[in-house]
């Protein structure tokens, strides 16, 4: 099997840069978005963001600038784990001004559903204040019970930290007639309302 990053530490895996990968996201380190402004040069011995081992001179480097405010510095082989996982799971979130966008697709379980926005919010938070997510595309699951619905509520309120307001889009079926989880999510600091199109959605966030 394939190695990365052999100089200047223990070398990883393909599977130990994908569990990394999960991890980086999963915490925020590493962005669930599309890289857009990324080059391709020779490694400078810097660390690699992703594996955290070296990047030597004779490997090439993938550098990636996020809106300009922060560099990723990732071995080629790192940086196509990473892409394809946030391809994976559609963890493209678009930050436009202070709004977020994320549009999540793929059949997965609610448990899997709910991790991916708890990640979304916690990248979500320290670029914008406030987050839309469309969760119509997502299948797999059914309309959750009262007691997932204030487990959901209780993580995002924990994801989000009071940091920024909350639009979930869903299809009606999956909305609850009293929304309960948006009075769950307020007993928890979380600002939030769930709609079933994005232009209400949109419209509630710029009020």
């Amino acid at each position: 099997m394939e190695k990365c990053g052999a100089e200047g530490g223990v070398p990883k895996s393909i599977l130990e840069i994908m569990a990394l990968v999960k991890t980086k996201i999963a915490t925020g380190v590493l962005p669930p978005i599309r890289a857009g402004n990324r080059f391709v040069g020779p490694g400078r011995s810097g660390r690699c963001d992703c594996c955290e081992q070296t990047i030597a001179e004779y490997e090439s480097q993938r550098t990636v600038d996020l809106a300009g405010t922060v560099t990723l510095h990732l071995h080629l082989r790192c940086f196509g784990v990473w892409q394809a996982e946030v391809e994976k799971f559609g963890m493209i979130i678009d930050v436009t001004e202070s709004r977020a966008s994320y549009r999540p697709i793929g059949t997965v379980s609610l448990a899997t559903a709910v991790d991916m926005v708890s990640e979304a919010i916690v990248y979500a938070r320290g670029n914008a204040s406030r987050l839309m997510v469309n969760v119509s595309a997502l299948r797999g699951f059914a309309p959750p019970t009262i007691d997932e619905r204030y487990g959901l509520a209780e993580r995002w309120a924990a994801a989000a930290n009071g940091r920024l307001r909350l639009a979930v889009v869903a299809p009606a079926k999956m909305i609850h007639p009293q929304k309960v989880g948006i009075t769950f999510a307020a007993t928890r600091g979380l600002v939030s309302g769930v709609f079933v199109s994005e232009a209400e959605a949109i419209a509630w966030l710029d009020s």
